[in-house]
């Protein structure tokens, strides 16, 4: 599969640099890209692309520094958007050495559930936070599992220690594992996929709502990377969990699997921006196709 052209630069939803590029199939230009593969599916929409990246060392090498999280478009010959994203993950091939690097094992907002009172039920610690990671690659949460714990203070301390591990990525070094030219192997996943690093909590509603009115709720409180959303109306009684942790995309993608009262399935999509909306993504709740009479 073939791209016309590939553009990298500040994310601007996150917005702590100032970067751009294009990289493009001509042996000349600054950025050169190829083997390039991407994935859409029917559920979710733009879901992951790689391609592999040649050029100078020093831009490889600054790729691979503070590529992550960088928002990647990609354009065919035609001007048709074939994907959209961010920089997920990397390999950078030194020969005869690979170096790897992912957003992966990264958190940078914590808490525990843990019995932290010995009364037989867990109960929410506090949450922690590592802001400056927020402010790189946007917000990924983690729930711990703690089962009992003496007391709220350890606990925290226990949610802490994970925090600081797992805030920031951190490179890995395979040796003798790169073989080959110099290259920069990019892997780079849809925005719809960064709600699957979100966990939606509300403690505040109980009972059930439609589910089109849940859809915009989930989005609303977790959406770091929604622009606006399309929604159209599903009046299925959906319940409202009370201080439940749920994986924000899992839960968009059942609402959609539930259906409405026709038995038609419904769709989650997040496809590429809109000119209404340059800081973040148009996500869109609607059947997949119109019941049939």
């Amino acid at each position: 599969m073939s791209a016309g052209s590939i553009l990298i630069q500040a994310n601007p939803v996150t917005a702590w640099e100032g970067f751009r590029a294009f990289a493009a199939e001509h042996p000349q230009a600054e950025y050169r890209y190829s083997q390039f593969t991407a994935a859409d599916h029917a559920e979710g929409g733009f879901w992951s692309c790689s391609f592999r990246l040649e050029g100078r060392e020093n831009l490889l090498l600054e790729m691979f520094e503070n590529g992550l999280g960088r928002h990647v478009e990609v354009w065919n010959d035609r001007l048709g958007q074939d994907f959209e994203g961010v920089v997920w993950a990397m390999d950078l091939v030194i020969p005869p050495n690979r170096y790897s690097i992912s957003l992966d094992p990264v958190h940078n907002k914590m808490w525990m559930r843990a019995d932290i009172d010995a009364d037989g039920e867990v109960e929410r610690t506090t949450v922690l936070t590592e802001l400056d990671s927020q402010g790189r690659f946007g917000i990924m949460e983690k729930v711990l599992q703690g089962a009992e714990a003496p007391s709220l203070a350890v606990a925290d301390q226990a949610v802490q220690i994970f925090l600081d591990l797992q805030a920031w990525p951190k490179p890995e070094m395979g040796l003798g594992q790169g073989s080959g030219r110099l290259r920069l192997e990019m892997f780079c996943r849809g925005y719809i996929q960064l709600l699957g690093k979100r966990i939606y909590n509300q403690i505040a509603l109980t009972g059930t709502a439609t589910a089109t009115e849940v859809f915009k709720s989930v989005v609303d409180a977790v959406g770091e990377f929604v622009g606006r959303q399309k929604r159209k109306q599903n009046s299925t009684p959906t319940a409202r969990e009370f201080d439940v942790d749920r994986n924000a995309q899992q839960l968009l993608f059942d609402l959609g699997r539930a259906g409405d009262n026709t038995g038609q399935r419904w769709q989650v999509l997040m496809l590429g921006h809109s000119a209404s909306s340059v800081a973040g993504r148009v996500i869109s709740f609607k059947p997949f196709a119109p019941a049939e009479a």
